[in-house]
């Protein structure tokens, strides 16, 4: 890690701009996804949308599946005789 680097991490990290970071401020920007560096904020932001974009696309496709299912049903359905038969009105 370079000098940079380090300077960005302890900003980050040092809240209270004491110098020093505490136990506390560490814990604070852990919790909130620490990260060392921008690079590391937006890789781990990127991952993050990765995941969510692939569940909506897993979900786009059981839509597609579902909306076929219903289709190839209702071909079904229409393509059967009619359970009841109305004679016609004279």
């Amino acid at each position: 890690m370079g000098s940079k680097q380090k300077k960005e991490a302890m900003d980050a990290m040092d809240v209270d701009g004491s110098g020093e970071v505490s136990f506390e401020e560490f814990c604070e920007w852990w919790a909130i996804g620490g990260s060392v560096t921008r690079g590391e904020r937006l890789a781990a932001k990127m991952d993050s949308t990765s995941d969510e974009l692939e569940k909506v696309l897993a979900d786009l496709q059981k839509c597609r599946e579902a909306r076929s299912t219903f289709e190839d049903a209702s071909e079904a359905v229409k393509a059967q005789a009619p359970l009841v038969r109305v004679p016609p009105l004279a």
